[in-house]
């Protein structure tokens, strides 16, 4: 352009699950590091394994006592697990990030000379992991939750709607009868699209997104804590193991110009210290409304004339201290 600027256009299509892909020269399909550059510092929110979070809590709502806490587990603490495996079998933690986006989407792991996952480690490392007890563990309750789904009177047919999109048991791409496997890949894709839509139609209007790509998009800012905090919730209550994180993007660029694009969040990073160092010198002297009573513990404040504007604020406020401590748990966890 005149200004010395680039447009590059955007050609995009609508599959029949709700995912929008990109084609041609997409922003959703190149590298990350040419996608950042291109974008500019901005914010990602990204869902955490998306599809063993999404189909897991479809299963947990057909059975909720389907034995799944190595899923769990995984969504929760996916780096360390990944790094972990992947130390012991001997490849990059992005290659066990394939394999485990592979099972998500109805890869099998059988012992086949010709297999994906055979083919992408090697047939030493293919060993390793298939005689690892953590990711058997993982791979035989990631199949219990398929055979549950799939079992379900709801899905079990070739007729079913999740949101606004219909499942049809021939793909309209390839004109033949889907798997149960890309029927499983649909189920998720269709979750994948209604939780990004609970996002961004609850998300304040004055937040721009600039790409969506699957399980994660890219606003211009970052959403304040408390609306995180309201669309988490918001999420857990239709997808109970689903969550997500926001993080700062700053593309590639000179050492020297770091500061040009950090300014904005190290000053806002600077005021939150600020404000906590206040609330903490107000805090001083403080009395709790939870009375000690001697040795025999204390005794909880009455909220039987609570309104319920005040228990509204005190669950939110429960819900982000216990955010809180996982998180600081999580980050212990994954130090050791």
């Amino acid at each position: 352009q005149a200004d010395g600027s680039y447009i590059v256009k955007e050609f995009w299509d609508e599959i029949d699950s709700g995912r929008v892909q990109g084609y041609g020269l997409s922003l959703q399909r190149i590298a990350k590091e040419v996608r950042h550059a291109a974008l500019g510092p901005c914010t990602r929110i990204d869902f955490k394994a998306s599809s063993y979070a999404i189909l897991t809590s479809l299963a947990l709502a057909i059975n909720p006592q389907l034995k799944v806490e190595s899923i769990k587990h995984y969504v929760k603490h996916r780096s360390s697990v990944r790094k972990r495996i992947a130390k012991e079998v001997g490849v990059s933690e992005d290659r066990i990030k394939t394999v485990f986006t592979a099972i998500g989407f109805g890869a099998k792991v059988s012992d086949n000379p010709y297999n994906s996952i055979n083919e992408l480690l090697g047939k030493e490392a293919y060993a390793k992991l298939v005689a690892n007890a953590e990711f058997v563990e993982i791979r035989e309750a990631f199949k219990a939750v398929c055979k549950t789904i799939l079992a379900n009177e709801l899905f079990k047919g070739d007729c079913f709607s999740v949101g606004a999109h219909t499942y049809n048991t021939i793909s309209p791409k390839t004109q033949t009868k889907r798997t149960k496997n890309q029927k499983l890949a649909w189920l998720y894709q269709a979750c994948e699209r209604m939780a990004l839509d609970m996002v961004i139609e609850k998300m304040p209007s004055a937040f721009v997104m600039q790409l969506p790509v699957h399980d994660c998009m890219y606003l211009q800012q970052p959403l304040p804590a408390h609306v995180v905090l309201d669309l988490k919730t918001e999420l857990r209550t239709v997808f109970e193991l689903l969550d997500f994180e926001q993080e700062k993007i700053v593309p590639i660029h000179a050492r020297e110009d770091h500061s040009m694009f950090t300014a904005d969040w190290d000053s806002a990073e600077t005021e939150h210290r600020l404000r906590t160092q206040e609330a903490e010198r107000a805090a001083v002297g403080y009395q709790s409304s939870v009375a000690v009573t001697g040795n025999t513990g204390f005794t909880a404040t009455d909220y039987t004339g609570e309104t319920n504007a005040q228990y509204e604020q005190r669950r939110r406020r429960t819900l982000m201290m216990e955010d809180l401590l996982h998180a600081h748990k999580r980050e212990a966890q994954e130090d050791e």
